[in-house]
């Protein structure tokens, strides 16, 4: 007869552990059920078997299968069993205590240890939980089964603290290397290398938007000064240069053209540009093609320039 190991103190698929020490064989020895796939409250909810020399070997629950022959079910399941097609059995344990002290911790546990716990039965499983050939099935003291999924919280099997000294450095480890490594660091960089880093970019990302602000502001002091905004406008411009950036107003502001005054309009530059209002000294030096534009626009200056040519006020 082939022996079986029922349990060990290895981290399971669960996220957790049974400590084999916290173990309680002794009501088990007394009724040494073999059920398959833990099934108590189905077709095959009876016994295929037992459990026959049951003990604890260092860190390891051990025994031995019998098979209940005389069962056509339990005779296919042991024959799969002594031709290796099923080599995996699974320890039912309900749970009595549980810790997340870190002594009772392994790297990557996710909840807390099973310290103290009682053998309920045994099964031949088709998969188990445990990466060393066994598998687990859990019952509360209620003897309900349960059933977990991953990260998803449960009264009977919490998930630990994410303060857990023992659990978060391996977490925080983990992330500070991907930090390390978008930052540009090399994934040993220490926490003050890290921090170090991320205030230095900190200060960069200020000072760029301070100097930013102070382009934006300048851009529309000039736009103004050159008469391309009004006083009214400034707020308004300056919102936009802040919001789309100071390249956006600088294009923005390029497109637009300074105020002209009425006597820009009447002697426009040989260029087609903005000018500068042309001064005569009497009526006789506009041109004769403007004489009635300048008369018509700007009686007051038409007024002076025909004093200055007759010597006299221009007739009402």
């Amino acid at each position: 007869m082939k022996q079986v190991i029922i349990s060990t103190s290895a981290l399971n698929s669960y996220g957790t552990r049974v400590l084999t020490s916290g173990v309680d064989i002794e009501q088990y020895k007394r009724n040494p059920v073999l059920l398959w796939m833990h099934r108590r409250y189905d077709r095959e909810d009876i016994p295929i078997g037992r459990i026959d020399d049951i003990h604890i070997d260092g860190d390891k629950i051990i025994g031995t299968p019998v098979f209940d022959m005389s069962d056509e079910f339990a005779a296919k399941i042991a024959r799969k069993w002594e031709e290796g097609f099923l080599r995996m059995s699974s320890a039912g344990l309900t749970i009595i205590e549980l810790s997340d002290a870190p002594e009772h911790l392994l790297p990557g546990q996710t909840r807390m240890t099973i310290t103290k716990s009682k053998l309920d039965e045994v099964s031949i499983v088709d998969i188990g939980a445990n990466d060393e050939a066994l598998a687990i099935e859990l019952y509360n003291t209620s003897g309900e089964r349960i059933t977990l999924a991953s990260g998803t919280e449960c009264p009977d099997l919490p998930l630990l603290p994410l303060s857990n000294p023992k659990v978060s450095p391996q977490n925080t480890d983990n992330m500070n290397e991907k930090i390390a490594l978008a930052l540009g660091l090399s994934q040993q960089a220490t926490e003050a290398e890290l921090i170090g880093t991320i205030e230095q970019l900190k200060l960069r990302a200020k000072q760029a938007e301070e100097m930013s602000q102070a382009l934006v502001r300048g851009l529309v002091d000039e736009a103004v000064r050159l008469g391309k905004l009004t006083e009214a406008q400034r707020a308004h411009y300056t919102q936009i240069g802040l919001t789309m950036g100071a390249e956006t107003l600088r294009i923005t502001l390029a497109d637009l053209q300074p105020a002209r005054l009425p006597s820009e309009l009447i002697h426009p530059s040989p260029m087609g540009g903005s000018a500068m209002p042309q001064q005569h000294a009497k009526l006789s030096d506009v041109p004769v093609d403007e004489l009635d534009t300048l008369k018509r626009e700007s009686p007051q200056e038409y007024a002076r320039l025909y004093k200055a040519e007759f010597g006299i006020d221009l007739p009402k």
